[in-house]
């Protein structure tokens, strides 16, 4: 009888470590006391494909009171203290989703804050949730504290 359950619970352990592994999250939050940002300024990176990856950025940013634009080249234009580079990538399981994303936020050229989601592989079905939903996640964690002005 033993013998079963530890069996059991050795299968219900490994399928747990399994799929939740599968997905990690890394984040580095903005501390909105040092760095109140009003504008975020978004260098478009014409090698991220991933469909609606920077509209979802700037939503996601949006959501906690701070605007967004996005530049073309590497400088800033005039007025861009905070600036958002950004990497995404696609995978594929039957369909494309969101394998890979990076978003890091500068201030006259130094790090404040960066954000990482990687799927990397497996049976985790979080995987086909929506671009949206999952730069929204990484939006709300490196956002903490910044709230919308009313």
């Amino acid at each position: 009888m033993k013998l079963i359950q530890i069996r059991r619970l050795s299968v219900l352990a490994f399928l747990t470590m399994f799929v939740a592994a599968c997905t990690s999250i890394h984040i580095s939050k903005i501390d909105p006391q040092a760095y109140p940002m009003r504008l975020v300024c978004i260098e478009e990176n014409p090698e991220v494909t991933v469909d609606g990856f920077v509209i979802a950025v700037q939503n996601g940013f949006q959501r906690h009171g701070i605007p967004s634009k996005v530049f073309v080249g590497s400088t800033a234009p005039q007025g861009c203290e905070y600036v958002l580079q950004y990497t995404a990538r696609r995978g594929w399981d039957m369909v494309s989703f969101l394998k890979y994303a990076e978003i890091r936020v500068s201030h006259q050229g130094m790090l404040v804050g960066s954000a990482t989601y990687r799927h990397a592989g497996g049976f985790g079905f979080n995987k086909y949730a929506s671009t949206e939903t999952k730069v929204y996640r990484l939006t709300d964690k490196l956002l903490v504290g910044f709230t919308p002005s009313r």
